[in-house]
């Protein structure tokens, strides 16, 4: 929770998050606001920002969509993804060699590369067959493909009743309005 403040005003607290089923609004996204460069550096770049607004009671639901903050996204998982099946390989050769025998050491290990890179384990089911002393994975493309759609999309919501007004909302970055 963050206390939201406007015009050096308190407008109540704020809580930031990522709704997972947002993809399903991403498609009608309504209202783009255009960020204009700072007049001392005119040759910056703005990134687009589409907002849909939606009102439950009291709280209201911003569900932004950025052109930047989907290229940070999918760079981030990117990363994420090949830092782990590089570990997934180094593991893989350790019990081929016979380096890590115990089942439970094995088990460990793979519970730490599942910890260590949270963000895109959840995208491959890992197996281990104690038997013939075999590590596997497999993509789940469904859910991966899910995770794309959603690249660039948060939601931000506020108890308070400080987006009533959306008129003079286009003119200036929602985000900045949480800070």
């Amino acid at each position: 929770m963050r206390q939201l403040r406007i015009d050096g005003r308190n407008a109540g607290s704020v809580c930031l998050g990522f709704v997972s089923r947002a993809h399903s609004a991403v498609k009608g996204l309504g209202r783009g606001v255009h960020r204009t460069p700072s007049p001392r550096n005119p040759f910056q770049k703005k990134t687009r920002v589409e907002i849909k607004r939606q009102q439950k009671g009291d709280i209201v639901y911003l569900l932004c969509r950025s052109e930047g903050r989907e290229e940070k996204d999918r760079a981030i998982r990117e990363k994420q993804e090949t830092k782990l099946i590089a570990d997934l390989n180094r593991l893989q050769q350790r019990v081929a060699k016979g380096r890590l025998k115990r089942e439970n050491k094995i088990q460990r290990a793979i519970g730490r590369l599942l910890e260590r890179y949270p963000r895109v384990a959840r995208y491959y089911e890992l197996s281990y067959d104690a038997v013939q002393k075999n590590l596997s994975w497999n993509e789940l493309t469904d859910k991966k493909a899910n995770a794309k759609k959603l690249d660039g999309s948060y939601v931000l919501n506020t108890l308070g009743k400080c987006f009533l007004d959306f008129s003079g909302f286009a003119s200036t970055n929602p985000e900045t309005r949480f800070r």
